[in-house]
């Protein structure tokens, strides 16, 4: 038998998403991206830890995972956090090519520079480049990281994991390769590096990198950023590009692993509509959920990779993150050919969600609930 909690954080504009399951004993704690508004997302991390069982100098409560879907502030700015409270085993990050300078963005650029509290993402994104194989330490803590390879660079069909086993030295898998919350489990993760970027910002950022005369190099950025007349050349090259710059976007299910396996709906609580409470508890016996973070779902051939790649897994789909904040450039109609439960992570004030999503949502009759800053959080819960 399995339960399973998975939880909509109210962190405003980014995205903080966790899961807990319980199986004969034992337990498990995953995160998907950990983000979102200043002065939220920290408090809102911090009262996730307490809930796990955190106290000032006593033992740590363990998570097992993390999937970060990409380098965005608003998706990992609340790490620093989250490590000074709980033992973290394994994080999931795409893997990035040394080159790929247009798959981080200004405000993690920012955050790079900062003068005393960028060490943690200073490394993460140094353990993100292809030839790293260390761990990722900090704060006492020794913690896996597992990099995920860009979709089609590599067979996924010899790659599984699950995470009853020891956390090991940082790796490298397929995307698409499977991960089980316990050995032999029904539930599954598995997750694409999908590469995101436009080939005209991409361009854009070279050219302004190079008239800047600053090297083409992830880990340069990473070294040098600390130096403030680098930094601020950086830092000018990336705002010189219109628009925003995400050049990966690792997309995440979460959920049963075949049609066979049945799930009751325990509980669900949405307090914002009872529609939607409603609807969930007429859904039937599925209960995957898509994570996408700021996938880039409009346009055929982008969905269509995706559809094609989670194939096995979209029938199982109870809900799905509507990427990217409700951004009109990341949705996709297609998306609820199928009806499911959507939810939009996005600031109270910020230019997230546009209408014509919220528009679009509407006229596919689906249910859908905007969380922002002042929301209260969402708990669903299965039973396998």
């Amino acid at each position: 038998m399995l339960d399973v909690i998975r939880t909509i954080h109210p962190i405003g504009q980014g995205a903080f998403y966790t899961e807990a399951f319980k199986a004969d004993g034992r337990e498990r704690n995953v995160v998907f991206d950990c983000g979102g508004t200043a002065g939220f997302i920290e408090t809102v991390v911090e009262d996730y830890c307490e809930r796990l069982g955190f106290e000032q100098g006593k033992v740590k409560p363990v998570i097992d995972a993390v999937f970060i879907s990409h380098f965005h502030d608003d998706h990992v700015n609340g790490l620093e956090t989250l490590f000074g409270k709980a033992d973290i085993k394994r994080i999931f990050v795409p893997l990035l090519n040394d080159e790929d300078v247009w798959a981080i963005s200004p405000s993690f650029v920012d955050r790079l520079g900062g003068p005393s509290r960028n060490l943690l993402y200073k490394s993460l994104l140094t353990l993100a480049v292809r030839n790293s194989e260390s761990p990722l330490e900090w704060d006492g803590q020794s913690v896996t990281v597992i990099k995920v390879e860009k979709r089609g660079a590599m067979p996924n069909e010899t790659d599984e994991l699950n995470l009853d086993e020891e956390p090991g030295k940082t790796r490298l898998i397929a995307s698409g390769a499977l991960v089980r919350a316990f050995s032999k489990s029904p539930w599954v993760f598995k997750t694409f590096n999908y590469d995101n970027a436009s080939s005209e910002k991409s361009e854009t950022l070279r050219t302004a990198l190079k008239n800047a005369k600053i090297g083409l190099s992830l880990s340069d950025i990473a070294s040098k950023c600390s130096d403030p007349d680098y930094f601020g050349k950086v830092r000018g090259c990336y705002k010189s590009v219109r628009g925003s710059i995400n050049g990966n976007s690792m997309v995440t299910y979460s959920g049963p692993a075949t049609q066979s396996v049945r799930c009751m709906h325990m509980h669900s609580c949405c307090s914002n509509c009872a529609i939607c409470r409603c609807w969930l508890r007429h859904a039937g016996e599925k209960a995957g959920c898509m994570y996408f973070g700021d996938y880039e779902a409009k346009g055929q051939k982008k969905w269509a990779q995706c559809a094609d790649d989670f194939e096995e897994q979209f029938p199982l789909l109870l809900m799905q993150q509507v990427p990217h904040h409700g951004s009109l450039n990341n949705y996709n109609r297609a998306m609820n050919s199928e009806k499911k439960f959507n939810f939009i992570s996005a600031g109270k004030n910020n230019r997230h969600p546009h209408t014509s999503v919220l528009k679009a949502l509407n006229n596919a009759g689906v249910p859908w609930v905007w969380i922002h800053e002042f929301s209260q959080p969402l708990c669903f819960c299965f039973h396998i």
